[in-house]
């Protein structure tokens, strides 16, 4: 289990290092070609999400109400690192 947090984890501290870099282009790519490690384990295209940390956390599947949405949205740094935070309190 501990893998799969921290593959999800790693994911967005590479989106990270990117955006600090200055390379958004490269950074929006990486997001959109890789997979969420939780959501891949816990099955949550589906739209349910059973089990995920995340949406036990929240209450709502899907990373409805977290800094996922805003993150994706606008893909600023400031985005990422709310999403990262975000995270390590969840899976840590």
């Amino acid at each position: 289990m501990k893998k799969i947090y921290q593959d999800t984890l790693n994911r967005y501290y590479t989106i990270h290092l990117l955006l600090v870099a200055g390379l958004p282009i490269f950074a929006r790519t990486y997001f959109y070609e890789t997979k969420c490690a939780l959501c891949d384990y816990y099955d949550c295209h589906t739209g349910k999400c059973p089990s995920c940390p995340i949406s036990e956390r929240t209450g709502i599947p899907l990373c409805y109400n977290t800094p996922y949405y805003k993150f994706k949205t606008l893909f600023t740094l400031k985005a990422c690192e709310a999403e990262i935070a975000f995270l390590e309190k969840v899976l840590t």
